[in-house]
């Protein structure tokens, strides 16, 4: 059971979108002092890319496998414990009292101003003065990526409901069948304080544009749930008109790949940026205590009106597909071809790369079951003749359908989460797939190794989900930053009568590669198909550093732990 647990929170740690899942694993792990999650801990805390909050926990966690390791190198009694020195203590007795009268009489002087300027005493000893603190600005920024991960997170999961719903009304012209009753909505719109504000005015305006991405979200689960208890279809279509549900859809796509994306972009420059000169004081209000209305914040904002993204319109019949996401002006298909050739990701044009490749799978296995799964591959290595670098690899497949079977090689897909390093001609392994008791195996790096390390291709896999002829065609998207985007769409139907609609983004560097890629594949069988199918499907490729930003020295700090008295056997 134990076994399980920790596979399942380093798969959680190594996978996870949302920072606090992390985080919290990173804990579990600590508090488990099973060795063998040490290698996914240090991993955690050496990635520079990593959340903060994350880093911390993981070193927390790695401090309680070193006292274990203080604990059984300790003798079994302990040292006599030192005599106290009184005499020395002796020295420091005037100065304390000293300190004391002062202080004393410092607080004897507060008194005397509170009760002249209008508090009584059993007022300011029920009702003392409590200070107002700025907020660190690190803290500040983490608390700001923690509240929009778990909004993403929140749209994410709602966006299935949404398209059930407009499969019933668009498609199907019926009232709602597939409805799902909502969970009352967890997050709080967070107003910072009137110090926090003055001293990180762009963080104030990421929170404030964070609360009103929330409100315009609210706002979508109520048209959801207004829409689910609707009995009248006519009355449905009327208050859906014109868009149906597809405008609710293409709503919620526009809060998370237009405005989220935009403040995780200013959230990045907000990191980047010097911290503000201006001195944080403490401000202690000496003025008799006014009353607050109830109910009313005593920090308070003028927040913008929330403006929810209008519903494009439908596209021709010609098209066969619609955006992805809102373009204000125009219709996708309406915006400029871009003259760009795609050619892969080039990670092959790089001196050393950071990468990180997710791909998730929702399966629909007639009539009604759900399968999932998630394969994550990070790797950190450089372009040279033999391999150098760690490949850190999470996997969670259905055994029913064993979707990942033939996107790794199989000794790396029977041993599921695992690392390997080569470095200096040795091939390491640490992780899941080996014998009881041991944390690390280390053998000469051989053909075979550098063979199955290879076929770790980014591009190779990112043809599996989409195939080269359906990444030709792009055109122009709104810029993220200064950074040029593209998309591409397309439709087509297999051998079975699958509808398959692909769409895919492209975002490139400022050096002109490419630095993400996402590609998402849906699939609609038609009426009385019987087998299972990838219902969705979505490839994450995320360039997180290149060439001189990556520090190859993390590969064996890596190591350092598990693999320090480990000596290579052929």
């Amino acid at each position: 059971m134990a076994e399980t647990e920790r596979e399942t929170l380093i798969a959680q740690l190594s996978a996870s979108e949302s920072v606090a899942e992390r985080r919290q694993a990173a804990k579990r792990l600590g508090k488990l002092r099973d060795p063998a999650a040490i290698n996914a801990l240090v991993n955690a805390y050496l990635d520079e890319n990593e959340d903060e909050s994350v880093r911390r926990a993981a070193e927390n966690a790695l401090r309680i496998f070193r006292r274990m390791q203080q604990e059984r190198a300790e003798p079994d009694s302990p040292p006599a414990a030192a005599e106290p020195d009184f005499k020395a203590l002796q020295k420091f007795r005037k100065p304390l009292t000293i300190s004391l009268v002062v202080l004393i009489a410092l607080n004897a002087f507060l008194f005397l101003i509170r009760a002249l300027s209008g508090y009584s005493l059993i007022a300011l000893i029920l009702n003392p003065p409590t200070p107002v603190l700025a907020t660190e600005r690190t803290a500040l920024i983490l608390e700001a990526q923690d509240y929009l991960l778990a909004l993403e997170n929140e749209i994410i999961a709602f966006r299935q409901p949404l398209l059930d719903l407009k499969v019933d009304i668009d498609d199907l012209r019926r009232l709602p069948t597939r409805c799902t009753t909502l969970a009352p909505l967890a997050l709080k719109a967070r107003l910072l304080s009137a110090e926090d504000t003055r001293l990180n005015a762009d963080v104030a305006a990421i929170f404030e544009r964070l609360n009103s991405v929330l409100q315009q979200f609210a706002a979508l689960r109520q048209k959801y749930t207004e829409a689910c208890s609707q009995k009248d279809l006519n009355a449905l279509l009327s208050g859906l008109a014109p868009s149906g549900g597809a405008g609710l859809v293409e709503q919620l796509d526009g809060l998370r790949n237009n405005q989220l994306s935009a403040l995780r972009n200013a959230l990045e420059v907000a990191r980047t940026a010097p911290t503000p000169t201006i001195a944080p004081t403490a401000v202690v209000n000496l003025a008799p205590p006014t009353a607050t209305p109830q109910g009313v914040p005593t920090a308070t904002f003028a927040l913008p009106t929330p403006e929810i993204a209008q519903p494009l319109a439908q596209p021709t019949a010609a098209l066969g597909f619609a955006a992805t996401a809102p373009v204000p002006t125009a219709l996708f298909s309406e915006l400029p071809l871009a003259n760009i050739s795609y050619q892969g990701v080039r990670l092959e044009q790089r001196a050393r790369y950071r990468y990180r490749l997710t791909v998730d799978y929702e399966a629909l296995v007639p009539p009604n079951r759900t399968l999932r799964g998630a394969l994550s591959l990070r790797v950190l290595a450089e372009n040279s003749a033999t391999p150098q670098g760690r490949y850190e690899i999470s996997l969670r497949d259905n055994p029913e359908i064993n979707a990942f079977l033939g996107w790794l090689p199989e000794p790396f897909y029977r041993q599921g989460n695992a690392f390997y390093t080569a470095l200096n001609g040795v091939f390491y392994h640490t992780g899941a797939g080996l014998p009881s008791q041991t944390l690390c195996t280390a053998t000469p790096l051989s053909q075979a190794n550098i063979g199955v390390l290879a076929s770790l291709n980014v591009d190779a896999l990112i043809e599996r989900l989409a195939p080269p002829e359906a990444l030709r065609l792009w055109r122009e998207a709104p810029p993220v930053g200064v950074r040029p985007q593209y998309r591409a769409e397309s439709v087509r139907r297999d051998e079975d009568g699958l509808e398959i609609n692909l769409t895919a983004t492209l975002t490139i560097g400022i050096d002109g590669l490419p630095e993400e890629l996402v590609i998402r594949e849906t699939r609609q069988a038609p009426a009385g198909y019987a087998k299972p199918f990838f219902k969705e499907r979505t490839l994450t490729y995320t360039l997180i550093a290149a060439d001189v930003a990556v520090n190859l020295a993390e590969v064996a700090q890596s190591l350092e732990f598990q693999c320090r008295n480990v000596t290579p056997r052929p």
